[in-house]
């Protein structure tokens, strides 16, 4: 998880760090009609205001309980 402080927002996305950005990657490949990826990939530059927070480690599907 990336915490971008500038902007107020928290990514949880595979991150690539490269010479002056950080990509950010989704791992969900769900597309729009057309093609177009619904999560694409973000670019960051690589500066103060981003934060590693942690690695993610498992994710669960929540149950509806009647």
């Amino acid at each position: 998880m990336i915490d971008d402080i500038a902007n107020q927002r928290v990514y949880i996305k595979k991150i690539h760090i490269e010479d002056t950005y950080v990509r950010l990657e989704s791992l969900n490949k769900e597309t729009y009609d057309n093609g177009e990826l619904i999560y694409p990939d973000i670019l960051l530059e690589n500066n103060d205001n981003l934060k590693l927070i942690g690695k993610v480690v498992d994710s669960f599907k929540p149950i509806e309980i009647k």
